[in-house]
């Protein structure tokens, strides 16, 4: 009796299987959550390795806005801050951003600075996130290095 009845117990248990490893989607894109504009507070310094007190931090602090929007690559975001942008990835309720480096001369001298960001976990009205700096500076045959954390927090508008 069961082998009569086994063929069509298989296919619904994986149908069963099929249908419950899917993720479930409300069809809300979760990177609809982050789109829109906001102003932005950054908090933050950078120490400068060799460089004694108080000459070796770097107060870090801006006031400015930015926008978020929908990138056309899969779960991805641009953030567009004056006319420069980085993109994120979003998952659930939080984005991290791709690391990124940015290369600058100051008359002789050249700063390159790497930076990683943590997550962004989007709460209530904004999100907040760290981002983590490694600064190089060599002016002629002087190299220094120094890093910090900036803190990121956005109010959406």
């Amino acid at each position: 009796m069961i082998t009569k009845y086994f063929s069509k117990i298989c296919a619904v248990l994986m149908a069963v299987m099929v249908f419950a490893s899917c993720e479930r989607n409300d069809g809300k894109d979760p990177r609809a959550a982050f789109v829109g504009d906001y102003t932005f507070v950054t908090n933050g310094s950078i120490e400068i390795d060799g460089v004694l007190p108080p000459a070796n931090t770097l107060p870090i602090h801006e006031d400015g806005e930015l926008s978020i929007v929908l990138a056309d690559k899969e779960n991805a975001i641009w953030m567009i801050i004056d006319n420069d942008s980085s993109l994120a990835y979003v998952s659930g309720n939080q984005f991290v951003m791709e690391p990124s480096t940015d290369k600058m001369n100051v008359g002789e001298a050249v700063l390159v600075l790497d930076y990683s960001y943590s997550p962004a976990i989007l709460k209530d009205n904004g999100w907040t996130m760290i981002s983590y700096a490694d600064v190089t500076a060599t002016y002629r045959d002087k190299t220094l290095t120094g890093s910090g954390e900036v803190v990121v927090t956005a109010t959406k508008k």
